[in-house]
């Protein structure tokens, strides 16, 4: 965007028509979803290059429906994201291009529209007007920790240190505590 804070352009190899309701940079590559029924899937735009990917399975089925639309990206590991669908969770392997639902944390069908992981390796997951749930991987498989059953969706948050992350959502702003894994406090949002 310019100083007017109008766009300057598109990147190049990136249609316009892509609705994207979520992006994440990570080194030279931003990432992001779409979905969009025409263009829908997980994008990788290399920065360097300009090239653009297009990856759409998940674990071997096609996007065929909206059902399986992406929503959100996040960051897992150096070498994997957590991608939100409307059909679940997945964990996306960026070295190999593969779609992998997290076994433990959801099953296909769960309208997911928010993950997460923090700094102790905790994965958060909100799914659509169901609140939110926190797992943890103990032993072998993932178990959940938390759940804060509300008719809530997450929308964002931003950990502040390694035992406290504000979690935005459509019912107002939350401080959690990652360690003790309760709610610190609550702000009620602000209506006229």
């Amino acid at each position: 965007m310019n100083k007017a804070l109008r766009f300057k352009h598109y990147l190049p190899g990136v249609t316009h028509k892509i609705a994207s309701p979520d992006i994440l940079l990570s080194g030279q590559y931003l990432y992001y979803v779409s979905d969009g029924y025409a263009d829908y899937g997980l994008y990788r735009y290399d920065m360097k290059s300009g090239k653009n990917r297009r990856y759409i399975n998940v674990s071997g089925e096609n996007f065929t429906n909206t059902k399986n639309l992406l929503y959100q990206v996040s960051k897992m590991d150096e070498f994997a994201l957590l991608v939100s669908s409307l059909n679940g969770l997945w964990k996306f392997e960026t070295d190999k291009g593969k779609f992998d639902l997290l076994p433990g944390i959801t099953t296909a069908g769960e309208q997911v529209c928010f993950s997460y992981m923090d700094k102790r390796k905790q994965v958060y997951k909100g799914i659509n007007l169901l609140g939110m749930t926190v797992y943890r991987f103990e032993g072998n498989s993932w178990k959940e920790v938390f759940r804060l059953n509300k008719k809530f969706n997450v929308k964002h948050c931003a950990e502040i240190n390694d035992s406290l992350l504000w979690i935005g959502t459509s019912d107002g702003l939350y401080l959690f505590n990652t360690e003790k894994l309760k709610i610190k406090s609550i702000s009620i949002p602000i209506t006229d």
